[in-house]
């Protein structure tokens, strides 16, 4: 038996709304998503993906079911409700069991 882990996203507090622009070979496509969580790196002591934080980096959570079958790279962008842009610099598509549950994205500020 299987117990299908993707869209434990529901679940999730203290989410917000955001909109992610998928940059791919000249296109940009604007993917609303209801529901994401953003997470302070706010150590310099962390890792992310073999990448060490210095402190103005953000973690974006954002659920693999709502992105309409993209997947999230480097060179993104993540917007708040607030049109506030961050960068996506590094990405992990992390999962339980076989459900790939969400795209982590290590993300900076955009000035």
């Amino acid at each position: 038996m299987t117990i299908d882990y993707s869209d434990d996203y529901q679940y999730w507090d203290n989410s917000e709304a955001v909109t992610v622009t998928v940059r791919r070979a000249g296109s940009n496509e604007e993917v609303s998503v209801s529901i994401a969580v953003r997470e302070s790196g706010d150590t310099s002591s962390e890792f992310f993906n073999g990448i060490r934080l210095r402190g103005d980096e953000l973690l974006w959570h954002v659920p693999v079911a709502l992105m309409d079958s993209n997947e999230i790279e480097p060179g993104d962008e993540i917007k708040d409700a607030g049109n506030v842009k961050y960068n996506v610099q590094s990405v992990v598509k992390a999962g339980v069991g076989n459900s790939a549950v969400e795209f982590q994205c290590l993300c900076k500020k955009q000035r």
